[in-house]
């Protein structure tokens, strides 16, 4: 892999912080940048990918609907709960009613 070397302007205390940080870590500030570089267009590969699928599959719910999907999803883990209840205790009659 090549390397460019990029001519950049900071203001003066992220200037000091970048010193500091590369003399406690016993790295160069060029890593920092790199690291730093790396990270941002992973977070925004990300958020890309997320806006992406919110596209796809429609707006985010809402909190109201987000209430109804949490109420629904814990009555289906109680039916579930019942149903392993019923299975485990080897009780056929509930089923037959």
């Amino acid at each position: 892999m090549g390397h460019t070397k990029v001519a950049v302007s900071v203001p003066d205390e992220l200037f000091v912080q970048l010193e500091e940080s590369a003399r406690a870590e016993g790295t160069t500030r060029s890593a920092i940048v790199v690291q730093a570089l790396q990270s941002h267009f992973e977070r925004v590969t990300a958020a890309d990918f997320i806006e992406r699928m919110n596209a796809a599959y429609g707006p985010p719910m809402t909190e109201e609907e987000l209430r109804e999907e949490a109420a629904l999803a814990r009555a289906r883990a109680s039916a579930l709960r019942r149903i392993n209840e019923i299975l485990r205790q080897g009780e056929t009659e509930d089923w037959e009613r």
